[in-house]
């Protein structure tokens, strides 16, 4: 994550342009692409996390997990959106309110050792 994070933070521009090369739609895209390679980053050890839950076979908590996040993912879309009507960058950092709580979740349920008394 923190290569290809590097990688887009280089040159923005020039992988945007990769897709367009309209330069208002370059210009307007490369706020975006910083707050996507952020994101990244985060992504990595929210998902390892997930893959730790994963295995512990509790089908239960990871659904019960899966809701809790994408009920925050949701609301705090639908809140930028629709109600302050945000600029597209805002909006993107919802990323980090999901990819946070779901890794928030998972690491406390890894670290509560709740799942060892699992019964498969």
């Amino acid at each position: 994550s923190l290569v290809l994070s590097g990688i887009l933070l280089i040159s923005p521009s020039v992988w945007v342009s990769v897709f367009t090369n309209q330069t208002d739609l370059i210009s307007e895209t490369i706020p975006v692409i910083y707050v996507i390679a952020g994101a990244l980053i985060v992504f990595s050890v929210s998902w390892a996390s997930l893959g730790a839950v994963e295995g512990t076979g509790n089908t239960g908590v990871m659904l019960l997990i899966d809701i809790i996040t994408l009920g925050c993912y949701l609301a705090s879309s639908y809140y930028l959106i629709m109600i302050k009507h945000a600029s597209i960058q805002t909006v993107w950092m919802v990323e980090y309110i999901y990819l946070g709580s779901l890794g928030i979740l998972c690491l406390s349920y890894i670290y509560s050792e709740k799942w060892k008394n699992i019964k498969l």
